[in-house]
């Protein structure tokens, strides 16, 4: 746990997403249906091919209202 709240306060996430990795509860097993089923409800999918093609994830309110 620590190392992941160092990786996390040394970046700068958007978001942070929480997946459920398999309905059995069994640590160690995934899921590839449950997890891709859960990326395209949450429409990160989108949001990788969005941030790919080289456009901003999302504008702060004052950029946008400069805008």
């Amino acid at each position: 746990m620590d190392q992941l709240i160092e990786n996390l306060d040394s970046s700068y996430p958007h978001f942070i997403r929480c997946l459920r990795p398999n309905s059995e509860k069994q640590p160690g097993f995934f899921d590839d249906n449950i997890i891709l089923t859960q990326l395209r409800y949450t429409g990160l999918l989108e949001t990788v091919k969005i941030r790919k093609a080289g456009f901003s994830f999302r504008a702060t309110q004052v950029y946008f209202l400069e805008r």
